[in-house]
């Protein structure tokens, strides 16, 4: 079970709908080299990383608590889950 991060790359993916390959993030500069691709304003951006890393963080949560919720229909202890999974429980 892992847990995505989302960033400006993964953003303007689901924005744009040009093929972005021509585009740079320059990570340490934080800046858009856009090269022939239609700009997209930063705050959209942003708001974008925002959305699809909250609906991550609960799909992630979900999961979790599906998992437990299995285990504990098992009549497991809290060591039998942390036994299989100690991210579970934390």
């Amino acid at each position: 079970m892992t847990k995505k991060v989302y960033g400006i790359i993964d953003a303007i993916k689901e924005l744009s709908s040009e093929d972005i390959t021509g585009m740079v993030y320059n990570f340490d500069e934080d800046k858009i080299y856009w090269n022939d691709v239609t700009e997209i304003a930063r705050a959209t951006i942003d708001a974008k990383v925002s959305e699809m890393q909250s609906a991550e963080d609960t799909r992630f949560e979900t999961e979790k608590t599906n998992k437990v919720s299995a285990y504990r229909k098992l009549s497991m202890t809290d060591d039998e889950i942390n036994a299989i999974d100690r991210t579970l429980l934390a």
